[in-house]
């Protein structure tokens, strides 16, 4: 089965619908991904025969669970070679995405990307996570900011709190309103995170004591787990 079949019918399966443009847009992304490998280390070239299973659809399983509310900001830290912010851009076209990454020619590549996609909800900008979080133009900008291998999970909230918008939710409605209505309140940090996270959130919420943080497990019907990288997303009110 062709790749961008293959990617729709998952998709289905797990009663997330893609329209065909979204999925030849992903295709054409997928492509100018690995061509762009050639030249500059966006992804792991051990990782480019599998890059529709670990980095197209790793990027946006967590849809397939999860929504954020429409008509609002996503910031994409450490987004490398435009991951996961392109294809959830692509899926999600009422988001408005800035992907940040610290190596300029990561950057550029990735604005060369964005010129052969009509994706107009996406820009990239080059800046090291501190710098912008310092950065005036940006703070209390986005609705969420989400991560995928970046970073420890506590220097991702220390350097998130000054970009993210007030939340709209008390801490005590948190778990129990994504639960309920599989949406996302806004004002959270969404960390893709894959292994075994135990010490990780023991270590953020003895040092950083955030409001609420929730690990939920992520599984793709049709896939087996062993495929995809990120078995959890880790949704944090800072």
């Amino acid at each position: 089965m062709e790749k961008k079949l293959w990617f729709k019918t998952i998709c289905s399966k797990n009663h997330f619908n893609v329209s065909d443009l979204q999925v030849k847009l992903i295709e054409q992304f997928c492509d100018e991904l690995l061509s762009w490998n050639k030249k500059i280390n966006l992804i792991s070239r051990r990782d480019e025969e599998n890059v529709w299973t670990r980095h197209m659809l790793g990027s946006i399983s967590f849809l397939f669970h999860f929504q954020p509310e429409r008509d609002c900001a996503v910031l994409d830290f450490g987004s490398g070679g435009g991951l996961p912010g392109i294809p959830l851009a692509i899926l999600r076209p009422d988001l408005q995405f800035t992907l940040v990454d610290s190596i300029q020619k990561k950057v550029n590549a990735v604005k060369e990307i964005l010129l052969t996609l009509p994706a107009t909800n996406v820009v990239a900008v080059c800046s090291r996570a501190e710098d912008l979080a310092r950065n005036h133009e940006y703070q209390h900008s986005f609705d969420y900011i989400i991560a995928r291998a970046v970073a420890p999970m506590k220097d991702i909230i220390q350097w998130s709190k000054p970009l993210l918008k007030s939340p709209d939710k008390k801490p005590g409605e948190f778990q129990e309103g994504i639960e309920r209505t599989h949406q996302i309140p806004r004002g959270t940090i969404l960390l893709l995170k894959g292994g075994v996270l135990t010490d990780e959130l023991e270590e953020t919420q003895r040092k950083l004591n955030p409001r609420a943080m929730v690990p939920f497990p992520l599984s793709v019907d049709g896939i087996d787990s062993s495929e995809l990288p990120d078995k959890k997303l880790v949704v944090i009110y800072p």
